[in-house]
């Protein structure tokens, strides 16, 4: 296997780990998995910009790497978007944040009020 074979397959095999990483459990929660596959992500897209597959830059072919590294900047935007729904959807209403500040407002009366006394 040439090496040109070599970064497509490991670019295809990087967009199968961006689509295994979101059909997690909880993969919004696992912060360290999520930032590593978008530094990975983001690393490639250099990658193929700057050297790409060398088969490519000598056929006349730059776009195709060029069309990869588009490709994966997409997966970090998409990974990022998704990530922020998430979080979004998992964050506490208004209601509930006032709910929330109202308690811990009448808590911190209530041991103001005992430490005076």
């Amino acid at each position: 296997m040439d090496i040109d074979t070599t970064i497509v397959l490991g670019v295809a095999f990087l967009f199968i780990l961006n689509h295994v990483l979101v059909m997690l459990p909880d993969w919004h929660r696992k912060r360290t998995a999520f930032y590593g596959l978008q530094f990975v992500n983001f690393a490639a897209a250099c990658f193929l910009a700057g050297w790409g597959a060398p088969g490519f830059n000598d056929k006349g072919m730059r776009v195709v790497n060029w069309v990869l590294m588009a490709l994966v900047m997409y997966h970090v935007v998409q990974n990022n978007s998704a990530y922020v729904k998430k979080w979004r959807g998992d964050a506490p209403s208004d209601e509930e944040r006032e709910r929330l500040r109202r308690r811990v407002l009448s808590k911190l009366v209530d041991s103001v009020e005992e430490a005076e006394e």
